[in-house]
Order: C-alpha cells, then structure tokens, then sequence
C-alpha cells in the first residue's frame, strides 16, 4: 500500500488500466471552435472489482448529462493523447490505492505522476500518456486527475463500499465541470 498522496493503481502503477476498447462519446457534447469542451476520461477495468470506478463513473455522467464528453478507457493509454483536443478540459477518473477508505476521492496533480518507476501491466501508465502528450505538442488546456481509493481488484463486481460511494464521486465530478 502506498500513502493517500501516492494513490497507486491496483497493478501498482499511478494509474492503472485492463485491456479493452475506448468508448468516446464525442457526439454527445457539442461545442464552438472558441469553447472549451469538458472530456471525462474513465479509466479502468469493468471485470475486475473496484477498479471498474473510472468506466462506472463515465457511464453515470454520460445518464446525467450531454454538456459533457465521455471516454471509457479499458486498454492501452498509449491512445490518450489522442482522445482529447488542444482546448479540452480534461478529467480523468481512476482507481488507486491508498491507506483511506473506499470510495475517498484525491486530487492527483498530473505532472506530479511518477514516471519509470514500475512496470505496467499495459505498457503505458497514465504518467507516461502525458509525458507522451508533452512529446506530441497534445496536451489540452486542462488536464486533472482524480483518484479513487480501492480495495478489491480481483475479478469480480465492484465492492459494496465503492459501490455505496459512486453517487457521491459523480457529484463531484459534475461539479468538477462547473
């Protein structure tokens, strides 16, 4: 286990992911060429506990509203630099470890992410897609992290605790976009 300020993801990296196809709903969102088009981004593995939070909460906001763009992410983030825009404001969600309850939601400065320190699963951490990002000129305007706290990343549905957190953690990334 890693301390809250080093939310780890459930492979260890700072952001993990499982394999699977990207979801944009880019449609959903429309916007002017002068706006800023907020793009939420959730990373995460469906079938493996709590590390289905990212793709549970883009699906939770797709129901709410259309003012916002959402990505699930189950694969390789190697594409990530290529799933937002120069102007976009992005948030991306994901599962972590942490000493604090389930459910608990951190702030994660994205250019704080360590880079090279283990090796991923899935051959890109979150921290090299934005170092990528970097290399490429594609950072958007904004990009932000939020992590949140796991327990259980086996195989298998989401836990009972981050299930019970999921309505707060939607709010708050509702709020995020105001």
């Amino acid at each position: 286990m890693t301390s809250p300020a080093q939310p780890r993801s459930p492979t260890g990296q700072p952001s993990g992911t499982e394999p699977g196809p990207a979801r944009p709903d880019r449609a959903r969102a429309g916007r002017s060429s002068a706006s800023t088009r907020p793009v939420l981004i959730g990373i995460g593995n469906r079938d493996r506990g709590d590390d289905s939070i990212g793709p549970l909460v883009a699906d939770a906001v797709r129901g709410r509203t259309d003012r916002v763009v959402t990505i699930v992410r189950e694969g390789d983030l190697a594409v990530l630099p290529l799933l937002w825009e120069d102007d976009d404001d992005v948030l991306i969600v994901d599962a972590c470890r942490s000493d604090d309850e389930v459910g608990s939601v951190h702030r994660i400065d994205p250019d704080e992410l360590p880079i090279g320190v283990e090796l991923s699963t899935h051959g890109v951490s979150v921290a090299e897609a934005i170092q990528l990002a970097d290399r490429l000129g594609r950072r958007p305007a904004r990009l932000r992290m939020l992590g949140v706290t796991g327990r259980d990343f086996g195989f298998g549905p989401i836990s009972p605790p981050m299930r019970r957190a999921l309505p707060a953690i939607v709010d708050e990334v509702l709020a995020a976009f105001d």
